[in-house]
């Protein structure tokens, strides 16, 4: 995969199969800057080009990114782009947990403390239950079918 500044590369890596790799695109608008951050699986974003000059102005103020795939065997790929935002609180390089308090905007907190509860709690549960889906069964992520999606499939 290569980073580009105007159809220039600056920074590139191999993609590895099984591989999870995280990015964040740094914008400074006022400067016309753009820099790049990177890590994979759940390791902190290092800064892997420093800003330097680009055009930032798109008028909407928002920069998409794309995955442009040469089509050289018939073996399908999967492609996930998530967490897709613009951060609007304090800069950090820590890989999220994935959930969310609902409201968007992204961000996150400092790291966690661990402390005991001041009272306990006492909670009562029944055993799960399932019940049959009502349309067919697809493996995790095997219905991110694309454009023309027209259902589950398969793997």
């Amino acid at each position: 995969m290569t980073w580009m500044i105007s159809g220039v590369g600056q920074w590139d890596t191999p993609l590895v199969p099984g591989t999870w790799y995280n990015f964040a695109y740094d914008i400074d608008f006022n400067a016309q800057t753009v820099g790049l951050w990177a890590s994979t699986g759940s390791n902190p974003l290092q800064k892997v080009v420093q800003n330097k000059a680009a055009p930032t102005s798109t008028n909407s103020e928002d920069f998409h990114v794309g995955v442009l795939r040469i089509v050289n065997t018939p073996t399908p790929e999967d492609w996930l782009v998530s967490g897709v935002y613009i951060e609007s609180g304090p800069i950090t390089t820590q890989i999220g947990s994935g959930s969310s308090s609902g409201g968007g905007g992204g961000g996150s907190s400092a790291p966690g403390t661990t402390s005991q509860p001041a009272t306990t709690i006492s909670t009562t549960s029944s055993a799960p239950t399932s019940t049959a889906p009502t349309s067919g069964t697809v493996a995790q992520w095997g219905q991110c079918g694309g454009i023309g999606w027209t259902g589950a499939t398969s793997w």
